[in-house]
């Protein structure tokens, strides 16, 4: 959980990680001084430690989730199956939501991404598990339009509910705004309680000295305007509705890591970044206009996942 406690304890796990490379490295190559000497330190780097102590110690606890999958990763790669993540991911989510079916049971899902990977599998558990009616969103209609009858043809007459299919590009913000409407209509409360921004791409090979100026606003495009056309009309009308709702963004791991391998994909590792930072931004504007109780905001930052 991305509170003072789980930041802190994220940053003793990366430290003590980066002493252990270091006592590797200096075990197999004994003679060498340049790289200890690197590790002396330098006005800039005695201000960066300074810095960083006092950010940790003046963080305050924030409604924003982070579930950073590098520190769950024995538990994650010993699941075989997409679900046992959704389970930890619904678990993350709970707070007054995903407590239990009856608090969710009747209430309505809207998914972005939902015709692959974690957007369909939230989709179907929020439906066979918890009894909602869930918007499932995707920009491939062939698809999506499968993986609805699916869900529908799995559910149970009478005490699941059900799916309906919006084929919807999130680069474009008509898209979400054409969402909502069909959310809000066939919401039988007329609220939606459940928003997962979760579409993406990867990118696979975008880099920052390698990769064209219209391969890099693709990324941009989907994976942080994406994010951006979602929260700007689907926070307003949640937060006018009449009982609260939660807002949940898929980022990944490669948002909260500083850098990368070098097969890393810069555009993508830049957008989620991005996307981290707007929901912490948005964080605030919800607590300035006394919105936390009527908004739950969370983001997701898993590993790989098809």
């Amino acid at each position: 959980i991305h509170t003072r406690e789980y930041y802190a304890y994220s940053q003793i796990c990366i430290l003590a990680r980066n002493c252990l490379y270091f006592a590797i490295f200096r075990y197999f190559f004994p003679g060498s001084g340049t790289f200890a000497g690197s590790l002396k330190p330098s006005p800039m780097s005695a201000s960066a430690s300074k810095m960083t102590a006092e950010g940790l110690l003046s963080l305050k606890p924030r409604h924003v989730v982070a579930l950073h999958i590098s520190f769950h990763s024995i538990y994650l790669r010993r699941a075989s199956k997409l679900r046992d993540r959704t389970d930890v991911a619904m678990s993350i989510l709970a707070g007054t939501f995903f407590s239990d079916r009856g608090s969710m049971e009747g209430k309505l899902a809207v998914v972005t991404g939902a015709a692959s990977g974690i957007g369909l599998e939230f989709s179907r558990r929020c439906l066979l598990s918890f009894g909602m009616h869930v918007v499932m969103a995707d920009v491939d209609e062939v698809a999506l339009e499968r993986e609805v009858e699916r869900v529908n043809g799995s559910s149970r007459r009478g005490t699941d509910g059900w799916a309906i299919a919006v084929p919807t590009d999130v680069r474009v913000r008509a898209d979400f705004v054409q969402l909502l409407e069909v959310a809000q209509r066939t919401s039988p409360s007329g609220c939606v309680d459940v928003c997962l921004l979760n579409a993406g791409v990867l990118g696979a090979g975008v880099h920052v000295l390698k990769g064209n100026e219209a391969d890099w606003r693709w990324v941009l495009d989907v994976n942080l305007f994406g994010v951006l056309h979602g929260l700007q009309v689907f926070t307003p009308a949640i937060a006018r509705q009449t009982r609260p709702g939660l807002i949940a963004v898929t980022a990944s791991d490669r948002g909260l890591d500083i850098g990368g391998s070098p097969g890393c994909t810069a555009s993508y590792a830049t957008s989620k970044h991005g996307v981290i930072g707007m929901c912490e931004s948005l964080e605030g504007e919800l607590t300035a206009k006394k919105l936390g109780g009527q908004i739950q905001l969370s983001v997701m930052c898993p590993g790989l996942v098809a």
